[in-house]
């Protein structure tokens, strides 16, 4: 009598696609700032899907969020917000990495989205001053 073995094949952990992450980080914000006071701030860039104030210990608010949006292009015009003044307080807007730690690779990947987010800001800037610019005098061929 033959005996079959039952031999399964090892299961591959298939981890579903990661959902693309539209996430900001906002820093520098007042200590009394609330969750509505972020979000009718930041509603004019898109649809907010989450706001995380960061607390310490003890639930005081350490004066920072993490905004999360529907699409790229709320967190873009999000990132246009950089400086922008919320309570008095001009805040800062960075494109967040996710997730923590400090190894070289998510080192490597604040940088390139440090350096991706100053380029968006540096085109908002030059768009708004090409618009506020006087239009050049236009010469009439007599």
């Amino acid at each position: 009598m033959t005996q079959e073995l039952n031999k399964q094949e090892p299961t591959k952990s298939r981890k579903s696609p990661k959902k693309p992450c539209f996430k900001v980080f906002v820093g520098n914000l007042p200590f009394n700032i609330t969750k509505e006071d972020i979000e009718t701030h930041f509603k004019p860039c898109g649809t907010i899907t989450s706001v995380r104030i960061l607390t310490k210990k003890d639930g005081t608010p350490r004066g920072c969020c993490f905004i999360e949006f529907a699409d790229s292009k709320s967190e873009i015009k999000a990132i246009h917000m950089h400086h922008s003044l919320l309570k008095d307080r001009s805040i800062n807007v960075e494109k967040t990495a996710g997730g923590g730690g400090n190894s070289i690779v998510r080192k490597r990947k604040i940088a390139k989205q440090r350096l991706e987010s100053a380029l968006i800001r540096r085109e908002t800037e030059r768009k708004k001053a090409s618009k506020a610019a006087p239009p050049s005098e236009k010469t009439s061929k007599d």
